[in-house]
């Protein structure tokens, strides 16, 4: 899957990115929930495609989804705050919110064929 590649992508750059976050309380914290963010929409994603169908396929990517939305949050956040060098961020959040659109698009498709059955 599509989806699954970019947020792999996603993932693979924003540890990179977070391991030049500054060190310190807020900055330690901020790194923690973007890196969680961030692995967690490949996952969920693989999780489901690994054991789930119809239904149960669709919550994990709407999962994903979520993930995928919360992770925009943090990559603004630690942009606006300037908490390192997040000159990246821009890149991050246009390709991130390319997996939202294709998240959004696998599952109004799997809500669509079930709908049909």
């Amino acid at each position: 899957m599509l989806a699954w590649q970019k947020s792999h992508e996603v993932a693979k750059r924003v540890i990179a990115v977070a391991s030049k976050l500054r060190s310190g309380d807020a900055a330690d914290v901020l790194r923690r929930q973007i890196i969680r963010a961030a692995t967690s929409v490949p996952a969920n994603i693989a999780e489901g495609y690994g054991g789930a169908s119809g239904k149960g396929y669709r919550r994990y990517l709407m999962i994903a989804r979520g993930s995928a939305t919360e992770l925009d949050y943090w990559l603004l956040l630690a942009e606006e705050v300037r908490l390192g060098d997040w000159g990246l961020c821009a890149d991050l959040r246009a390709l991130n919110a390319e997996v939202i659109a294709m998240l959004t698009t696998a599952i109004r498709s799997i809500g669509s064929a079930e709908d049909s059955a």
